[in-house]
């Protein structure tokens, strides 16, 4: 074992294809005249980082705390065993992109591949915090964007690529501009998933979706948060999905907007119709139709919408092909009126709806969130909702939270599977749900880098896992054991202190499940 330990090691440090070097940016302590190999010596500008021809493996780490008022443009692109990375390191708030709003992009990205932007903020921008066109394989995780022009991120004819885990915000007032989180145009296979966005724009007459796609291909969008509070405007969506084609899988989000005229999930196709599911989604709010679609062959399933005041609940402009689509669905209106579904032009109570033999086994109740006014969606323990869903296979048989369904018999409805049941715990708001889901294994590079003596190591776990987490010196001797044992889905971070070792270079390894990741880290003294 030992021997084979030190084969890997060494493959490691002589891999420069898989593993690259390692930049650092400080704008405030910099030199573009530094090596920028260090943490002690780093360049200052984005200019620099631009003007710098990278390879596939390498890594670019701006300093927290510090501000930048340049465009960062992605010039080079990665391998599918080597992205080519730009993050952050040290301590404190998220790297600044300012646009100044003069700038059109806080980051540029357009024709590259295997590329990954995370952690920073960008702000002030006039056509896109983060701009991707023409690429493929590209992901952006844990960014801060504040939009003051057309989308926090704006990507187009894409392909294969990933919006996850970030936080998306716009002005809370009368902006003439266009202001989506996230927009989305004649992309393929891409993922739009754990993100946290809250449109506050109240513009009449601008775009202010939460998350649109256009001409969009096979997506996927899951475990989003996104809340809308534009009143003026039907140009405010949460949820919009315009002209597609292929199978979208849309489940697991949370859609909250009290007062919005429109929908807070919208799904729309003009000419070709596919086979798509919204599955186990939660609804809340709205002066429409929180659901609208004119797709006859949508799966429709585990759904629960609650109108915030007397309103239908939800409209299919075409009449649905197949009635059995339609199930195990809750919905709730508040307020005067009985009329809560339109279809077809016709409109139905619960009963003259089951009576046309749709949602055998839907409900029309409340379906007991545990705060409302906490934006709390998650459910008490009485809710009608738990154990009362479809059971279904993967994807839709893990939560917004990442709790395997069906925790009970039967798979809760909604966006959240109930699994406190203590009254003590009950009705607490969990802190940043929204955005812990995590889509795969991984493990971040460690920060900071070189270090001394201790330093941090991230990873992340897409479900429970036995986790073996050990650091090795450059001979293939354990010099560390940090983690030994089940954990829980999520990302977690764990220190290592490595004041009684030597200065120099160090492997660490994690094996979860059938997953087994390496990376090098640098001991200075």
């Amino acid at each position: 074992m030992r021997k084979l330990l030190a084969v890997l090691v060494v493959t490691v440090m002589f891999s420069t294809i898989s593993w690259g070097a390692t930049y650092y940016v400080d704008a405030v302590y910099g030199r573009d005249t530094n090596l920028g190999t260090s943490s002690s010596s780093p360049w200052k500008t984005i200019a620099k980082v631009n003007a710098t021809t990278f390879r596939a493996g390498d890594i670019i780490l701006f300093k927290k705390g510090a501000t930048w008022k340049e465009t960062l443009t992605v010039k080079q692109s990665g391998t599918s065993s080597a992205l080519i990375t730009f993050d952050a390191y040290g301590t404190g708030s998220l790297p600044v992109i300012d646009g100044g709003l003069s700038r059109s992009y806080g980051i540029y990205v357009s024709g590259k591949s295997y590329v990954q932007v995370r952690n920073f903020r960008i702000q002030n921008t006039t056509h896109g915090a983060i701009y991707i066109t023409a690429s493929k394989y590209i992901t952006v995780k844990y960014c801060d964007t504040y939009i003051t022009g057309r989308a926090g991120v704006f990507i187009q004819t894409s392909s294969y690529s990933l919006v996850s885990n970030n936080k998306m915000t716009t002005p809370a007032t009368y902006y003439n501009v266009q202001t989506d989180g996230i927009y989305a145009q004649r992309n393929s296979n891409n993922t739009y998933a754990s993100n946290n966005i809250v449109i506050s724009n109240e513009h009449a007459d601008q775009h202010c979706d939460a998350i649109q796609t256009y001409e969009e291909t096979s997506a996927i969008i899951k475990n989003n948060y996104v809340e809308q509070r534009n009143a003026k405007t039907s140009h405010a969506q949460g949820i919009y999905c315009s002209t597609n084609h292929g199978t979208f899988k849309i489940f697991n989000n949370v859609g909250y907007g009290m007062n919005t005229k429109s929908s807070l999930l919208k799904f729309k196709n003009y000419s070709t119709y596919g086979k798509s599911e919204v599955i186990g989604n939660t609804l809340y709010g709205g002066k429409g139709a929180l659901f609208q679609t004119n797709d006859p062959y949508i799966i429709f399933k585990n759904n629960i919408l609650v109108t915030s005041g007397s309103y239908p609940v939800i409209s299919y402009d075409l009449a649905v092909t197949s009635k059995s689509n339609i199930n195990y669905n809750i919905y709730k209106r508040n307020g005067s009126g009985t009329s809560l579904i339109t279809h077809a032009g016709t409109n139905y109570t619960i009963n003259t709806w089951k009576s046309a033999g749709f949602d055998g086994y839907g409900m029309e109740t409340d379906p007991k969130f545990a705060s409302i006014s906490s934006k709390n969606f998650t459910l008490l323990s009485t809710s009608p909702a738990l154990n009362k869903g479809l059971n279904l296979s993967s994807p839709y048989n893990v939560d917004m939270l990442g709790t395997a369904r069906p925790y009970g018999s039967q798979a809760d409805i909604g966006a959240y599977e109930m699994k406190i049941l203590s009254k003590t715990n009950e009705g607490q708001p969990q802190e940043n749900t929204q955005i812990t889901t995590v889509e795969s294994f991984e493990l971040a590079q460690n920060f900071p880098n070189p270090f001394n003596p201790a330093t941090t190591i991230r990873y992340s776990l897409p479900e429970n896992s036995e986790v073996s987490l050990k650091v090795y010196d450059i001979t293939g001797s354990e010099v560390a054991e940090l983690v030994n044992n089940v954990q829980t889905a999520g990302t977690h971070e764990i220190s290592f202190d490595a004041t009684n070792l030597a200065s120099g270079t160090y492997i660490y390894i994690l094996r979860a499940k059938d997953f087994m990741e390496t990376k090098k880290m640098i001991l200075l003294k």
